[in-house]
């Protein structure tokens, strides 16, 4: 963490290590990171983006994409549910939050 606005992420595969963002060097803010398997990190950023938007980071392949973004409202928070295999994601946008059930496949 270098700052409230530049937060970065990696993960360590061995003694290999791989950053979760394309540009680590680019300021942006990655939190709330969650394996739902052995290969898939789900996480919120602002890369690239004035709004925080659902990411992935897939470890075989070493590739990030942007799952999915909402238009003018920024996500807040990410949590698994990993008996029922659902993502759930707050958002805010202005003074109202809403809620998101997301099935990853």
């Amino acid at each position: 963490m270098f700052a409230n606005t530049y937060i970065q992420s990696f993960v360590k595969l061995g003694e290999e290590i791989y950053d979760l963002i394309p540009n680590p060097d680019q300021v942006h803010v990655v939190n709330s990171p969650v394996f739902i398997d052995d290969e898939t990190i789900y996480f919120l950023t602002d890369y690239e983006s004035n709004y925080t938007y659902l990411a992935k980071f897939n470890l075989s392949e070493k590739q990030f994409t942007k799952v999915l973004e909402i238009d003018k409202e920024t996500m807040t928070s990410l949590k698994w549910d990993k008996q029922n295999k659902l993502l759930y994601v707050i958002t805010e946008k202005g003074v109202i939050a809403h809620l998101y059930r997301l099935d990853p496949e």
